[in-house]
């Protein structure tokens, strides 16, 4: 009898320790979960987290919830606002016509808007004008060369990336050197004569450029040319050409 006590009492102390928990038992349903731990933050239902970090350090970006937008880019077309400096060719026409070229400094100012920007253009110029004129007595060759230096305010606005519209007002001075040729009929002869003419030159022109590299940029216009004193005279310039940002 004492034996089948003894092995009944084992059997019951074996059964006991494998019902015994071997870690942590879960917590059942309707009962609240284990705290977290001490300095963690609670999850929050809908909340993404600003960055996950790995083990290593290396952050990463969290990937959005599903049917979350993408957060719109920045879509202001901005060009860089660096000082650029280019050259222009084209014709001039007015009383007298001919090839020009045109130095062109730009200098940025301020942001008149996210749009608009306002900057300061310097340029020289050169041109070759001639006209012939005819009389009963002698024809007459007039060709100049010109020379202008102005500057003024120009203001660009920027409607899509890339791409600029600008106008533009400037005033300065102008240097011609004339040579006038006269041919006198019934085999008189020839007569040249030389002058100079100096003056107050105004020029206000539009156009456009667009940039075919980060530094390079392509564009065209057209100007009106008022030149006042000896010269005396208004132009119509068409111009291309090219600037590089400094």
């Amino acid at each position: 009898m004492e034996r089948r006590t003894r092995w009944w009492t084992a059997v019951v102390a074996v059964l006991v320790a494998c019902a015994a928990p071997s870690g942590a038992r879960a917590a059942p349903q309707g009962e609240p979960a284990d705290p977290p731990p001490e300095g963690a933050e609670p999850a929050s239902e809908g909340v993404v987290p600003a960055a996950i970090v790995a083990p290593g350090g290396e952050a990463f970006a969290p990937v959005p919830p599903p049917g979350a937008a993408a957060p719109a880019r920045g879509r202001v077309p901005r060009d860089d606002g660096g000082i650029r400096a280019g050259m222009l060719a084209g014709y001039e026409q007015g009383h007298s016509g001919g090839p020009t070229l045109r130095a062109l400094l730009e200098i940025p100012s301020r942001d008149l808007s996210p749009r608009a920007r306002l900057s300061w253009a310097v340029s020289v110029g050169w041109a070759r004008l001639s006209r012939t004129d005819h009389d009963p007595i002698a024809e007459r060759t007039t060709t100049a060369n010109v020379l202008t230096a102005v500057g003024g305010p120009r203001i660009t606005l920027l409607p899509r990336p890339r791409l600029g519209l600008w106008a533009e007002g400037a005033a300065g001075l102008y240097h011609a050197g004339s040579r006038v040729r006269r041919d006198f009929g019934f085999a008189l002869g020839s007569r040249v004569e030389h002058r100079t003419d100096r003056g107050l030159a105004v020029h206000l022109g539009a156009g456009a450029w667009l940039d075919a590299t980060p530094r390079m940029r392509l564009g065209a216009g057209l100007g009106v040319e008022p030149y006042l004193g000896g010269l005396s005279q208004t132009s119509l310039l068409v111009q291309a050409g090219f600037a590089y940002r400094l």
